[in-house]
């Protein structure tokens, strides 16, 4: 009795997969022939059982089984639970028993088909050449030390940029222009500022102090009372001098290079001892006096 089925997958997916079915049956005798595309042995309740495997299609394999009986056929045609199966059965003349093999009434090599070529790669007649070894990247090309470089130190970055090809070519053109125009404004911006202090330096006003000791009082005219009393804010130093009779001493003189602001402060000694009287007068007149002791 013979039946054929159909699985899918390629011839040796399939022997594979009725060899995994096989084995647990416990057949005594079993065979395994992958090189003639046949399993078979001898079951204990259903006697000799044969598979022979072909493919009729690409992906598609066409199981026969040949047993004693219709019964053994079913019985491993269930166990294998194909998707879809076609059965048929010969006549009885074929004597799946006879023979002292398990394989003595299997298809001779020129009546059973040859199973389909699978499809392969094909291989070039002549081996690819051999790739040259990667080398490893030196540390210092590496993308995050470039970019640590361009942030910190940019000269160095633009140097590992450009001979380890970092990045495309239009952004290392772009990223090379923004550092030559940021060094150029910062060197023009150094220049300027320094020409900024420069000027304000020069334009600064002096500011001349002179502080003169009190001379003696031998060597000055005295003050008295009346005569500091007849000095009035707003006179000028010459009229003030006319008053007193003399110059009188400069104990302090402040010029800021403006005569509006030039501030001079004068003093003449009194008649007792330790008696004196200060004038000041600030852009040419008298703002302010006082005196000590006059009498």
């Amino acid at each position: 009795m013979k039946k054929d089925f159909i699985l899918s997958g390629t011839n040796d997916q399939v022997f594979e997969q009725l060899k995994t079915t096989v084995l647990p049956l416990n057949w005594s005798p079993v065979r395994f022939e992958p090189g003639k595309n046949r399993l078979g042995g001898v079951d204990p309740t259903y006697g000799k059982i044969l598979i022979y495997l072909r493919t009729t299609a690409p992906g598609q394999v066409s199981c026969t089984v040949s047993a004693a009986s219709e019964t053994a056929a079913d019985f491993i045609i269930n166990k294998v639970s194909p998707p879809a199966f076609d059965d048929f059965f010969s006549d009885s003349d074929d004597d799946d028993d006879a023979g002292d093999s398990i394989f003595d009434d299997a298809p001779s090599a020129t009546n059973t088909p040859a199973p389909a070529a699978q499809p392969t790669a094909s291989t070039p007649s002549n081996p690819a050449p051999s790739q040259p070894p990667v080398q490893n990247e030196p540390w210092y090309y590496k993308t995050w030390v470039v970019v640590l470089f361009l942030i910190f130190f940019w000269p160095v970055g633009l140097i590992l940029m450009w001979t380890g090809k970092k990045f495309p070519l239009a952004v290392r053109i772009i990223l090379s222009v923004f550092y030559a125009i940021s060094l150029i404004i910062v060197l023009f911006s150094g220049v300027f500022l320094g020409n900024l202090a420069s000027n304000a330096v020069s334009s600064t006003p002096s500011t001349t102090v002179t502080t003169t000791a009190q001379t003696s009082t031998s060597s000055s005219t005295t003050i008295t009372l009346d005569q500091f009393n007849q000095i009035q804010t707003g006179m000028t130093y010459d009229e003030v001098t006319a008053i007193v009779g003399s110059p009188g001493v400069v104990q302090s003189e402040v010029d800021i290079g403006d005569e509006t602001y030039k501030t001079t402060i004068y003093s003449w000694d009194g008649a007792s001892y330790g008696s004196s009287a200060n004038v000041t007068i600030q852009g040419g007149t008298v703002t302010s006096k006082s005196q000590y002791g006059l009498e």
